[in-house]
């Protein structure tokens, strides 16, 4: 570890990342009504407070039961090791945002196109379904990180249980549920478009970070004879 890695860890605050969440949910929230346009947006309220909640949640839990695995990705944000780490950095946030732009321009302001309630509510249960593989995957795997690297500083070893059982990259599955989830749970048909870029984005992430774990983590290549699906359960 560097000196500048030793000083991003001994300044780690653990209420920092809390209280950083707490605003990012919060301009997510304002950003997502003030588009959205209407007050009246039922779907975009309840958007916003279920985001506050398991964001702060999330983050609060992390702190307390996975400090090292924040501080990790703390480290991993602040200071990409290379420059396609950057890019992803700033390309995955970018698509994000632009899913939120779309469908609160769509399923509140606008309301170019309709969609039935039976569809508001899976895109809200895939929320839920995001935040839970998220959370699943965070309590198996403390050495969850926001970019590819191995940590050797950390001892990183293959993590085999829980819900790593099942799929080799559940908090991917998860935010590709996400990119359905949000559109769908505001009201937007258009908003899969960015959604559907987003998803894309995971499967090439996906199967980057596979490959370098592959090459570079002793006993990975074991571990992918025993769970053979990356992202999607049963089909790849």
């Amino acid at each position: 570890m560097n000196a500048k890695q030793e000083n991003i860890g001994k300044t780690h605050s653990p209420i920092r990342r809390p209280i950083i969440l707490t605003l990012i949910s919060l301009i997510f929230g304002g950003v997502l009504l003030l588009i959205g346009g209407r007050w009246d947006w039922i779907q975009g309220w309840l958007m916003s407070g279920l985001y506050l909640i398991i964001m702060v949640g999330g983050s609060v839990w992390t702190e307390i039961y996975s400090p090292e695995m924040s501080k990790e990705r703390t480290k991993a944000v602040t200071n990409p090791h290379n420059l396609h780490e950057r890019i992803m950095l700033i390309w995955i946030p970018f698509l994000l945002l632009l899913i939120i732009i779309v469908s609160a321009l769509d399923g509140g302001r606008y309301q170019w196109s309709q969609i039935p309630l039976w569809l508001n509510i899976i895109g809200f249960l895939l929320f839920m379904i995001y935040f839970i593989l998220n959370m699943w995957a965070a309590v198996t795997n403390t050495f969850l990180s926001a970019t590819v690297r191995l940590q050797e500083d950390r001892g990183q070893y293959v993590v085999e249980g829980g819900i790593y059982r099942f799929v080799r990259h559940p908090m991917y599955l998860g935010l590709c549920l996400l990119g359905i989830g949000l559109p769908f749970g505001l009201g937007s048909w258009y908003g899969l478009i960015p959604g559907g870029l987003f998803i894309l984005t995971f499967i090439y992430r996906t199967n980057q970070e596979d490959q370098f774990l592959q090459e570079n983590l002793p006993g990975y290549i074991e571990y992918t004879k025993k769970t053979r699906y990356r992202l999607f359960p049963g089909i790849w």
